[in-house]
């Protein structure tokens, strides 16, 4: 890419523009994340349109800012009219001259496309943030390989997890350019956990979609809780499989053991997690758009609050969760090995117990938001700003 010669000499000090769909989404946390506190002081944010919740503590630029202009905008965009977008992106080039921004990082691969252009007419350094669907789905479709063999433009991809990455090279894209940061999260004062509780509480969070594999969670929880009465499951998220998920709930009965709270905040799911003894999620590759896990927020979050984790071998998970030291792992759709894991945990209060804490340790180690930062800041010249 070609750089502004007033920030090559060191005059300027970089600043930074987030690009993103969407800001005040629940299950994207590690937006709010690097828009708030990446690089704070010297921050904007550009994104689609926004959830009313959401406030913002940067200058930011909402290019769409309700629901109706959005829908009405991309469906202009599927009948083939650009005039709308040409109007954003030059809406957009102003907001970045007003600011003097030197750098873009922007969410998601495909999002990044977009503004490779814009990002070389500026003399803007442009970093694209992969995370899931952007990489193992899009690269499916018609046209996405050419479109993301052009990252090579860029001036470094950034990915969530080796498994990530793999695919990008095995694409063709330069492995000096490609970047593993995994989403890094905040770990609180170990929490010491009881070995024997009369009642064990298992969490599950995630979007009740196909990826995150719902449906596999809970007949994996319905045959432990056959087995061990004492078994509780409180499921946090929403999505387009939630009433099926009721439906199995109700017609399995298991209304009595089994809590689906639905799309809640994150401040909710920080105090489940206190509250919990295990975090189950059964990831698995959606049969149809192959779409994949990064790596998952929840289950960094779960091992920093010193939960084991039973979940599957799928995406950057394994990079995560280390089996029979910080959880247990099984093969994707392995509901009966899943309980069985659910089972173990919950029966033996000492080794439920040791893998929180192995958990704990190695996402203060590896996965901590401060290790986030630092990497990040150092992928794109901002650590010495």
């Amino acid at each position: 890419m070609n750089h502004r010669p007033d920030l090559d000499r060191g005059v300027d000090k970089p600043k930074l523009a987030v690009i993103c769909r969407h800001i005040g989404m629940p299950s994207e946390t590690f937006i709010h994340k690097h828009i708030d506190d990446l690089y704070p002081g010297r921050t904007v944010a550009i994104c689609q349109f926004t959830e009313s919740a959401w406030q913002a503590r940067s200058p930011s630029l909402v290019l769409e800012p309700d629901s109706k202009q959005s829908f009405r905008t991309r469906l202009l965009a599927k009948l083939g009219l650009k005039r709308q977008h040409a109007v954003k992106m030059q809406k957009a080039q102003r907001f970045l001259e007003e600011h003097k921004i030197t750098t873009l990082m922007v969410e998601y691969l495909d999002l990044s496309t977009e503004w490779m252009s814009i990002a070389k007419k500026m003399g803007l350094r442009i970093f694209p943030h992969a995370h899931g669907y952007d990489v193992f789905t899009r690269l499916r479709q018609k046209g996405w390989p050419e479109k993301y063999r052009r990252l090579e433009d860029s001036d470094g991809v950034i990915l969530v997890s080796e498994h990530s990455r793999s695919h990008l090279i095995e694409l063709g894209l330069n492995k000096e350019k490609l970047h593993v940061v995994p989403c890094g999260v905040v770990v609180p004062e170990k929490i010491e956990r009881s070995e024997e509780n009369a009642i064990v509480r298992c969490l599950a969070v995630g979007r009740m979609v196909r990826k995150k594999g719902p449906l596999d969670t809970l007949e994996a929880f319905r045959q432990a809780s056959a087995k061990n009465p004492s078994l509780r499951l409180d499921f946090v998220g929403g999505g387009y499989l939630f009433e099926r998920a009721d439906n199995f709930v109700r017609s399995h009965g298991l209304t009595n053991v089994v809590t689906l709270h639905g799309v809640k905040s994150h401040d909710f799911v920080m105090r489940r997690m206190r509250e919990a003894d295990m975090f189950i999620q059964h990831s698995v590759t959606d049969a149809e758009t192959h779409d994949q896990e990064g790596l998952p927020v929840a289950v960094l979050e779960a091992m920093a609050h010193t939960l084991p984790v039973v979940s599957t071998v799928h995406a950057g998970i394994p990079e995560a969760v280390v089996h029979g030291v910080t959880g247990l792992l099984v093969a994707e759709h392995d509901t009966c090995g899943m309980s069985d894991g659910i089972l173990f945990l919950a029966e033996d209060g000492k080794s439920r117990v040791q893998f929180g804490s192995a958990g704990w340790l190695r996402v203060k180690e590896r996965f901590s938001w401060e290790a986030e930062r630092e990497k990040l800041l150092a992928i794109m010249g901002l650590n010495g700003a």
